[in-house]
């Protein structure tokens, strides 16, 4: 997949800025625009890798730069029929080459998905 290649490519060029600790963690995740006055049927995607304060995951076009988003993860558990999901929204931070970076200003986690 280009966007991981481009991915590993960037992070064995550039010196580490990031306050957060990332974590390759491949999960199942919907995303949406963030707006009051219309809806949306959430885009699907991939975690690619997730940080407390952002994650990065597979899209299938580039995002808007400043875009607001939510994004809701099927969380790992333990216990298979206990699902668990990580909503977080936040602000689109980076996107290109088929991924996206979000920076997390809300997140919570919630049964179901």
């Amino acid at each position: 997949m280009e966007c991981i290649r481009v991915n590993e490519a960037m992070n064995e060029q550039k010196i580490e800025r990031r306050r957060a600790g990332r974590y390759s963690i491949e999960r199942d995740l919907k995303w949406k625009w963030q707006a009051k006055r219309t809806r949306q049927a959430p885009e699907h995607g991939r975690t690619l890798n997730i940080s407390s304060g952002g994650v990065l995951f597979t899209t299938g076009f580039s995002l808007p730069i400043g875009k607001l988003v939510e994004v809701g993860i099927n969380w790992p558990v333990p216990e298979p029929d206990c699902g668990l999901q990580l909503t977080a929204r936040g602000r689109v931070v980076r996107s290109d080459a088929g991924c996206t970076a979000v920076e997390f200003r809300q997140r919570e986690f919630s049964s179901g998905w």
